[in-house]
């Protein structure tokens, strides 16, 4: 529920002036937006851009006692209730903060069209899509569903498709797992997002799950507690890894893509362009490696899930997960044979097209992404090793039941590409040389503009940052 309070004007106000006093005046998604701080309150009112957020002091609200000049063009009360609704449902991280203090006024007569004390109840977006995956739940007949913030590849930072978390809570945390039952909704996280998990859940009816402190329980063991062996447990299984679900009681329900069902403009899967580079060692001696790990422990084939390991492998790079140089793909290697299982079908970019016309040279074959859970099976003889921390339980649970015998391993990939070459080394010797110049600009451009007197904010500072990395020759775009 919002209080709406009858705010009339009874002195001399101009709105503008008042925007230049309180906070900066900012255009977002056509409205405006006056940044919160401190026991800062929030004022919506009515604006030529529709409706906008004005955050003012608490001394500075009274009732019938604030006045304001810049007055919005006549809407119906219905219409202005409408808007009213729409910013909230966009800003429900800002409603967080403070209670919301609401007016419309009439522009000729400046009465309000909102009776004082008035209430209209809003629900929380993210609340309404847990209760939907509830309703689903129930018509399932399933006890618990599991969200991992992770994607098919166990990746930390993974693409907006699979920011399933966010999706449903609000809350944009790199670590962050949800388990949803009929009567609870948790979130486990560590001690880097606790305050930020704090602000972003209120409102969703999700509790925060704190996990790395003393006497933590984590997502198995609380399952257990909850239903013993014998709950229903439904779950993406292509966003989790093996060894992880491995862990979790009861029956396990895999269902890919099970948000699918309510998110209906959900993300593709990123396409972006290939490109090859140069490291030092090519990506055939890699694989010649790799291959004679395998005969030594006695392995026909390994399946490679983890994203930078292939990147590695391969000797490719692309940006399909922002701020991070890698390709969403699974890699499978066998003595006499390489094939790369990834979504570039009906790319058209030269980059990609050269890049995999080198590998095709080179013998490692191409095919779909979406195809590698029902062709793997009839390209592996003999044992396939795996890593059960990074491939996801979906494909893993695939393959078992088709009869492969499964080799679980620590990847040895990890280890062999930790070691530099004398290439690699030499490279980043220079490439830090060359940043070293692009940050003494930077810090002199600092002290110049300070001591000017202007301002500058984080968002100021990491763009001009960035301006002066992308003069290097080499740049390829900002890391994570």
């Amino acid at each position: 529920e919002v209080d709406i309070y009858d705010i009339r004007p009874v002195s001399s106000c101009n709105f503008r002036s008042m925007i230049s006093h309180f906070g900066r005046f900012h255009h977002r998604l056509g409205y405006v937006t006056i940044y919160l701080n401190g026991n800062w309150r929030l004022l919506i009112i009515g604006m030529h851009l529709g409706y906008g957020f004005v955050r003012i002091p608490d001394k500075s609200i009274r009732r019938n006692k604030l006045s304001v000049d810049h007055i919005s063009p006549l809407l119906t009360a219905e219409q202005a209730e409408r808007n009213i609704r729409n910013i909230l449902h966009r800003s429900q991280q800002q409603r967080s903060f403070a209670q919301i203090y609401a007016s419309y006024l009439h522009r000729d007569t400046k009465i309000p069209i909102f009776a004082q004390s008035a209430k209209i109840t809003m629900e929380n977006i993210h609340l309404q899509r847990i209760e939907s995956l509830r309703a689903l739940m129930r018509a399932k007949d399933w006890d618990a569903v599991v969200i991992t913030g992770s994607d098919p590849h166990s990746s930390e930072y993974p693409a907006l498709r699979w920011k399933q978390v966010e999706w449903l809570t609000g809350f944009t945390g790199e670590a962050g797992d949800l388990v949803v039952t009929q009567d609870h909704a948790g979130l486990w996280t560590d001690s880097r997002y606790f305050i930020q998990a704090v602000n972003q859940l209120s409102g969703t009816g999700v509790e925060l799950h704190k996990t790395r402190v003393p006497d933590q329980v984590l997502i198995p063991e609380w399952l257990c507690q909850q239903f013993s062996d014998q709950g229903i447990i439904a779950l993406d299984g292509l966003c989790a890894s093996a060894s992880w679900v491995e862990t979790i009681p009861g029956d396990i329900i895999s269902i890919p893509n099970l948000l699918s069902m309510l998110w209906k403009d959900r993300p593709e899967i990123p396409q972006t362009p290939i490109f090859s580079i140069e490291c030092g060692e090519s990506r055939m001696s890699k694989l010649q490696w790799l291959r004679e790990y395998l005969s030594n422990h006695g392995c026909s084939a390994m399946l490679v899930s983890s994203l930078d390991e292939i990147a590695w492998l391969l000797n490719m790079r692309a940006s399909d997960i922002e701020f991070n140089p890698l390709i969403i793909s699974y890699l499978l290697i066998a003595e006499d044979s390489a094939v790369w299982f990834v979504r570039k079908d009906g790319t058209t970019d030269e980059s990609t097209e050269a890049s995999l016309s080198i590998l095709s040279s080179e013998g490692v074959s191409i095919e779909s992404y979406d195809s590698a859970s029902y062709l793997i099976p009839d390209m592996v003889e003999g044992s396939l090793m795996i890593d059960a921390d990074t491939l996801n339980y979906e494909l893993y649970h695939n393959l078992l039941s088709s009869g492969i015998e499964l080799r679980k391993v620590s990847s040895p990939i990890q280890k062999r590409k930790a070691v530099k070459n004398d290439f690699e080394i030499d490279a980043m010797r220079r490439i830090h040389v060359k940043d070293g110049v692009a940050m003494e600009k930077f810090l002199y451009w600092i002290e110049r503009s300070l001591s000017s007197g202007r301002e500058i904010d984080e968002w100021d500072a990491a763009v001009k940052l960035g301006n002066f990395r992308s003069e290097i020759e080499e740049y390829r775009g900002d890391s994570f």
